[in-house]
This record gives structure tokens, sequence and C-alpha cells, in this order.
């Protein structure tokens, strides 16, 4: 999808679409978050992940579905489709 957005529009306006479908992307999944009140509990299990990490040395998988469900995952494909319209209807009137 990146690469088919970045090809249609250009190598410019690929990329703000990108950044822009990725700021979208990180707005959704805070809102979710907040909104489920899972956010301490998500960003404690990263600094736990993280943690592990450095002590290890051992890259283990951060999401598996059957623990975490997939309540928590955001449509990015949705954002990304978003950041692209906000480019092309948006900056170029």
């Amino acid at each position: 999808m990146m690469a088919l957005m970045a090809g249609f529009l250009g190598a410019v306006d690929g990329s703000l679409s990108l950044a822009a479908g990725f700021a979208l992307g990180g707005v959704c999944s805070l809102v979710k978050l907040l909104y489920r009140k899972e956010l301490r509990s998500r960003l404690s299990y990263f600094h736990s992940y993280v943690r592990r990490l450095v002590r290890t040395r051992q890259i283990t998988a951060y999401y598996i579905p059957d623990r975490d469900g997939y309540g928590i995952t955001i449509p990015l494909t949705v954002c990304l489709f978003a950041g692209m319209c906000t480019v092309m209807f948006w900056l170029h009137k």
C-alpha cells in the first residue's frame, strides 16, 4: 500500500501522505488507548519488553494475537488512505 501511494503521488507527495497517514494512525491509536483505558498498561508492557530486550539481547515477539487479542489494533491502511486523501484534496486544491 505504501509503495503504491508513493508511486501514484510521486516522491514528495507520497512521503507527505505517508507521514500524514502515520500521524493519523498515531492519533487514532492514542485515542483508542485512552478510550479503552489501556494506555498505562500498554506503556508498562512496552517498558518491560524493552528492559527484557536489553537484558537478554534476544528479540521476541512484542505482539501475540492469542495473548493480546485484537482489541488494541488499529486499521493502519485506513489511516494511510486518509493521509493520502488529505494530501490530494487539501494540499492540491
